[in-house]
């Protein structure tokens, strides 16, 4: 039998090559890219046919966080959307995890480069939300195609990962903007979805997972059930986390509490969300998504 010490120096010896694969999967490096462009209304192409004139607009030069793998690739990849509180930790924590899996990560900062510093949970319902929220699909596509042009990532295995209530929902969605783009998302995965904007009976092009919160008080469980029943093509599929509040990935959110000024239509007056850390939730979702991505993006 191994005495203390040379089974606590066995142990650290096993323990080497996952410490080593953890520190280099939290090194990144800050790169720039392009949102995508924004598609021109039918309105403007109305005007178009009349008049010269400029047709959507062009997308902002955005920066985002990149971890790569050690080896030679090309490597599967995802791409991170944060929520309506701009970049947390635990983004970055989740990207590092992905990335000592074996993925290239890119977690984009919506917000700094357009000026945001606060949180907009309070202004979901105002053109800022959809501009700097909805509005950030166009940010997806535009790290899509970034990311497609590194010789270290398979174009054909890129997912999308979204703490955004819907954009992770539109970029596998053919009903959505995504219709636009030639390059498409090949998986991707909504974290608390709120599934009342989207389409039901849309048609899904690649696998999309929604980790459905089970005591959400900021969207409707039948809302994502009926959109993933009604669908068609690659049927959504909805995990149902029993007893987890909103954010249950989130260390930062403990205890269970209510944020009161977030804007709410589920509630009347429409104000308040509650948020709660659970860990049993978030390990299970770490399993659900690391299994989700390797089925999807496998060769």
């Amino acid at each position: 039998m191994l005495c203390n010490r040379t089974l606590s120096a066995v142990l650290m010896l096993s323990l080497v090559p996952l410490l080593s694969q953890a520190a280099a999967a939290k090194t990144y490096r800050q790169v720039d890219f392009r949102s995508a462009d924004t598609q021109p209304t039918s309105l403007q192409l109305k005007r178009a046919e009349v008049q010269d004139g400029p047709l959507g607009r062009p997308g902002d030069t955005l920066t985002g966080f990149l971890r790569v793998p050690d080896g030679d690739g090309p490597f599967p990849a995802a791409i991170l959307l944060h929520g309506c509180e701009g970049i947390k930790a635990f983004q970055q924590d989740w990207a590092a995890y992905l990335t000592a899996q074996g993925y290239v990560t890119l977690l984009v900062d919506s917000f700094s480069a357009r000026g945001q510093r606060d949180p907009i949970c309070d202004k979901v319902s105002t053109e800022k939300r959809s501009k700097l929220v909805s509005g950030r699909v166009f940010d997806a596509f535009g790290a899509l195609d970034y990311l497609a042009q590194q010789p270290f990532v398979a174009p054909d295995r890129i997912a999308g990962l979204a703490w955004t209530r819907e954009s992770g929902i539109s970029l596998t969605n053919d009903d959505s903007v995504s219709q636009f783009f030639d390059r498409k998302f090949a998986a991707s995965v909504q974290f608390y979805p709120e599934c009342r904007s989207t389409k039901p009976g849309g048609q899904f092009h690649a696998p999309l997972l929604l980790l459905l919160p089970g005591e959400n008080d900021w969207a409707v469980y039948g809302d994502c059930t009926g959109l993933a029943e009604n669908s068609s093509g690659v049927k959504p599929v909805v995990k149902r986390l029993e007893g987890a509040r909103y954010g249950f990935d989130d260390p930062a959110f403990q205890p269970e509490t209510v944020m009161p000024e977030w804007e709410n239509i589920y509630k009347t007056p429409p104000k308040g969300v509650t948020v709660a850390y659970s860990q049993p939730a978030a390990e299970a979702a770490r399993d659900d998504v690391v299994e989700f991505l390797a089925d999807s993006l496998r060769e």
